[in-house]
This record gives C-alpha cells, sequence and structure tokens, in this order.
C-alpha cells in the first residue's frame, strides 16, 4: 500500500534532487569555505561545520540532544509535537476500525 503511494512521489523528488540547490546555512558556508581553500590555497578556511563533530555516533547525539532540548524548552515546538503525535495516532487507528465496522454492518 506504501508503495503505491511512494510511486507519485518519485517524479517529484528527482525533480527537487536535480534543480533545487541545497540553501542550509551550513552546507553553504562549509561549499564556500571549501572553494576558498581551492581558489586560494589557504586552509585557514573552514566553516563551522567542519570544525564540528566527525564521527557520526557524535553527529547523532549532538542531533538527538539539540531536538530533546528544543522539545522541553520551546512551547510551540512541544504543541507542534503534540499536534503531530495525535494526527499520526488518528491515521494509524483509522484503518483497523474499518473491519470492525464492516463486521457489525454487513456480518
Amino acid at each position: 500500500m506504501e508503495a503505491i503511494q511512494r510511486l507519485p512521489n518519485l517524479p517529484l523528488v528527482a525533480v527537487i534532487a536535480v534543480c533545487f540547490r541545497e540553501t542550509r546555512d551550513g552546507v553553504t558556508l562549509h561549499r564556500r569555505a571549501k572553494q576558498l581553500r581551492i581558489a586560494t590555497g589557504d586552509g585557514r578556511y573552514r566553516a563551522e561545520m567542519d570544525l564540528k563533530a566527525k564521527y557520526i555516533k557524535e553527529v547523532l547525539q549532538n542531533s538527538l540532544v539539540e531536538v530533546v532540548h528544543m522539545l522541553s524548552a520551546e512551547p510551540v515546538v512541544f504543541a507542534f509535537g503534540l499536534w503531530v503525535a495525535f494526527t499520526w495516532c488518528v491515521t494509524f487507528h483509522f484503518p483497523s476500525i474499518i473491519p470492525i465496522t464492516f463486521q457489525g454492518k454487513r456480518g
């Protein structure tokens, strides 16, 4: 069922991957610093992203800590998280009700 829902999104994902540039500030600064290092030959040009964690374990730990901190410190993020949890709950519990209702009405 999920595969059928994903099929129409494949062309959209391809268009996004090919046509749109990365706009996150860390990635943009990283690329600019890399271009400056190549153009000038000076290794001092570094982005903040280059100086941070290099190992996947550190990156994941930093990411998880930041998410939990935002969830506990920002009321808007907490409220949105509750709303998303509610909608996922409704989405995944709704299909389980269909057989019960169908059996009750149709036998």
